[in-house]
């Protein structure tokens, strides 16, 4: 594997996950070191491959640890052994799975060979006593970029950006990893951190008159690698009124920023001043149109622009989706907030690219009522076919799901779960899939899966870049990059034994940071989907508790909204333990009362099943409801009513 390949894993790992392999015939797929394939009997799990810098060591076991262990409580760390060393914590999150925690965390870019001490908790032969493995953590690397000019109220500038990292960093150190300057006077420049891996930045007081600002990049603070070491922002003279960048915006609705050195008169009327005109081949995309088809393309239809003016920038949005070379004019009559007009008319030649492949989820929820097809909606653009997983959680294990997850979560899903169903399902409109658009299509799990009763089923469609419609110049993929795959894929094996947390790609093995949002190359498609769980079920559940510990549940048909009798109602506490058993009335509707507060309460009709998870925080907000009231704190309040006079 290439050091860039290497180094652009962090859209699995940005989200302090480690990667966790399994045991193969031979080593595991993401693991660098050989792994005696016996330790399999006793190792279901262990943290291996490319793993974030926050990423903890995790061993899961194939049976529960014959050492007296407390859940919860950090034991002495005599199990794991690193090298480098790492100081830590470990700790025991059940009676399988051994925690260490790093006190700080790991050094980037470093591979680490680890000693676990599979001999203290569980009796194997002296040959497996220690187990060894390694891991290596993500090469950190920044990549830059400048997105809009804002005038403020001063008519001062501003200049917007987003530094991207590869993995994790401190927001303290990042922040000085640019430095802003414009002649000899340094620019403050304030921060928004989106997330572990988006930092946005504004660099203000940028003063027109006073020439180039200049943005140092220095990733030293980070040990991380930059590509641009240095960016010169051009700004405009203290009376010029200019255009200063050009922005094409593909989605969801396509339109061009134009964003320009002063604010801009809202009044003037826009017709006529700025006009497209095309210079490709394909100008406009029908449904007919369609990558390797035979359809001839059509002309360009001439519609008419539309504008909407926000301070210093005119969005110009296009009547048809563009996708070829078009000759932007800019008549030199655009005004500024006082009259003022650009120098000349400005000429530019811009590039409407194609919506990038991807998928998307339709509505929302978990709970699909039984009917006679069960529809899983979603919409994809610029593909011809997807990927589509379905594991199935099985009823037993739902209490152990639900410890780690709500309904609609998918984490640790192989603890739980087994895949069931793999298959690629083309994706057709009419015959083709319509190009630069986003179309609508469903597929019918009855046709996929039979339904356990009381199962919950994780859906996940995915693509790679041989599902692709995508208009590509030139394929970045070299020969050495297609995907390693065996003529005797087994998928059972595949599931069993790779990756724990991660489900990870073929594109995996060749994602490159730089490339991330190129769809012609492999590194756009790493780790990309879409997942939502299906619980097959007519029973509505609803719990509301008291302050004096009555749990009031009610039951109901969701398809005909009519209470449902007979509903057998259990309680379980987070340890899996059953609190309560109660059964509903003929209005669909019980009442338990526990010392403890439920975890979950499970209702059961025949063979249906509906989970109800009862942690704080997951209650529904009464924000919209009128619940104002007084508490009673001890007796019974009344009144009395007589007759007139008495």
């Amino acid at each position: 594997m290439s050091k860039k390949s290497i180094l652009a894993v962090f859209l699995i790992t940005v989200l302090s996950i480690c990667g966790l392999a399994y045991f193969t015939s031979t080593s595991a797929k993401t693991s660098s070191k050989y792994v005696n394939p016996l330790f399999k009997e006793y190792i279901s799990a262990y943290t291996s491959g490319m793993v974030s810098v926050e990423s903890k060591v995790i061993i899961v076991l194939q049976e529960e640890t014959v050492s007296e262990i407390e859940i919860g409580k950090q034991v002495d760390n005599n199990l794991f052994t690193f090298s480098p060393a790492i100081d830590g914590k470990i700790t025991w999150l059940d009676n399988k799975t051994i925690e260490f925690c790093p006190t700080e965390k790991l050094k980037p870019n470093q591979n680490y060979q680890a000693t676990f001490n599979l001999g203290s908790v569980m009796n194997v032969s002296d040959d497996l006593k220690k187990f060894e493995f390694d891991f290596t953590t993500i090469k950190q690397a920044l990549e830059i970029s400048i997105e809009e000019y804002k005038v403020d109220e001063n008519n001062q500038l501003q200049v917007l950006g987003t530094l991207n990292t590869a993995d994790f960093a401190d927001n303290t150190l990042l922040e000085k990893t640019i430095l802003a300057m414009q002649g000899d006077k340094s620019l403050p420049i304030v921060w928004l951190h989106e997330n572990a891996s988006t930092h946005h930045f504004t660099i203000n007081n940028v003063k027109k008159g006073l020439g180039i600002v200049t943005l140092s990049l220095n990733g030293e603070a980070l040990n991380a690698d930059i590509e641009t070491k240095e960016l010169q922002l051009e700004i405009p003279g203290a009376n010029d009124f200019s255009l200063m960048n050009t922005i094409i915006n593909n989605e969801p609705d396509q339109y061009i920023s134009l964003q320009f050195s002063d604010k801009l008169d809202p009044n003037q009327n826009l017709d006529g001043l700025i006009t497209i005109d095309n210079t490709g081949t394909t100008a406009v995309v029908e449904e007919s149109e369609y990558y390797g088809n035979n359809a001839e393309s059509l002309p360009a239809k001439e519609s008419k622009l539309t504008f909407l003016i926000e301070g210093n920038v005119i969005k110009v949005y296009t009547p048809e989706r563009y996708i070829d070379e078009k000759s932007l004019v800019i008549s030199s009559g655009i005004k500024n907030s006082n009259g003022k007009t650009l120098k000349e008319a400005i000429t530019k030649v811009v590039f409407f690219e194609d919506l990038k492949p991807n998928v998307r989820l339709v509505g929302k929820g978990v709970i699909l009522p039984n009917s006679s097809s069960l529809l899983f909606p979603f919409e994809a653009v610029n593909l011809n076919a997807v990927d589509v997983k379905i594991t199935r959680i099985y009823e037993n294990n739902m209490l152990q799901f639900l410890q780690i997850n709500n309904l609609e979560g998918n984490e640790q899903l192989r603890r739980v779960g087994k895949l069931i169903v793999k298959k690629k399902i083309p994706l057709q409109v009419n015959g083709n899939p319509a190009r630069n658009k986003w179309n609508k299509y469903s597929i019918d799990l009855s046709s996929l899966i039979k339904t356990e009763p009381g199962a919950l089923y994780n859906v996940k469609i995915s693509f790679n870049k041989n599902y692709s419609i995508y208009s590509c110049s030139g394929d970045t993929t070299t020969a050495g990059d297609e995907p390693i795959v065996s003529e005797n894929d087994d998928e059972e094996k595949d599931w069993d034994y790779y990756g724990y947390y991660d489900d990870y790609g073929d594109d995996y093995y060749y994602y490159d940071y730089s490339e991330r949002n190129n769809p012609c190359s492999r590194a756009y498609y790493n780790n990309k989907s879409i997942t939502r769980n299906i619980l097959a079920t007519n029973i509505g559940l609803v719990a509301k508790r008291g302050n004096n510990g009555d749990i009031s549940i009610f039951t109901s048909d969701i398809l005909t909204t009519k209470p449902l009798s007979n509903v057998t109602i259990e309680a379980y506490d987070f340890q899996q333990q059953k609190l309560k058993e109660a059964t509903t009335n003929a209005e669909g509707m019980c009442v338990i009362n526990t010392k403890q507060k439920p975890f979950v309460i499970i209702a059961k009709f025949g063979s249906e099943r509906t989970y109800l998870k009862l942690e704080d925080g997951t209650s529904l907000s009464l924000s919209a409801f009128e619940v104002d009231g007084e508490e009673i704190q001890k007796g019974v309040k009344g009144f009395i009513y007589g007759e007139r006079g008495v």
